[in-house]
């Protein structure tokens, strides 16, 4: 059974970096290539969750993650990284790119994405309130990044009893 699981958890990752140019050929390693492949990510990825992107100082994000880049170097940044240029339509699309060129790292970039987009929306939906309801509980407990009020009240070490009654509630 344990040889199956390690089998299909192998084969979907495998599938997930296939069409990835920036990883090794994974399909040409050895077992023991692998293993050590998926231990130096699994590193890399606890390196990087650590990271808080939220207090970086960006050259191309302001305080409130507005994107202030020339035409020029964006479109450096597209060419370098291979975005799809008519597929960038959204805030996020951008970010990614700014993101992409800034940090110059591919998970790196991905992670901070998440955080920095992380909206009151899908807070909501996380935590089953209404948008307006989880941002006026997030003002209200002196909030104003969603992602930040998720880390306040995912953080189990925090026996705040503001935070308790919230969870509570």
């Amino acid at each position: 059974m344990k040889k199956k699981l390690f089998i299909l958890v192998l084969f979907i990752s495998t599938c997930g970096f296939s069409q990835n140019k920036n990883y090794l050929d994974l399909k040409k390693m050895t077992k023991e290539e692998l293993v050590f492949f998926w231990k130096q990510k699994d590193l890399k990825m606890d390196s990087l969750s650590k990271i808080d992107f939220l207090n970086k100082n960006y050259k191309y994000l302001d305080d409130n993650f507005n994107i202030s880049i020339s035409k020029e170097t964006f479109d450096k940044a597209i060419k370098k990284y291979k975005f799809i240029k008519s597929r960038i339509r959204k805030y996020k699309d951008s970010l990614s790119v700014v993101l992409a060129y800034e940090l110059g790292d591919e998970d790196a970039s991905r992670i901070a994405k998440t955080r920095i987009g992380y909206t009151w929306l899908r807070l909501a939906y996380h935590i089953w309130l209404s948008e307006k309801e989880c941002k006026k509980i997030g003002k209200n407990f002196g909030f104003t990044h969603p992602y930040r009020f998720k880390e306040f009240i995912i953080d189990d070490t925090n026996n705040e009893i503001k935070r308790l009654n919230l969870i509570d509630n």
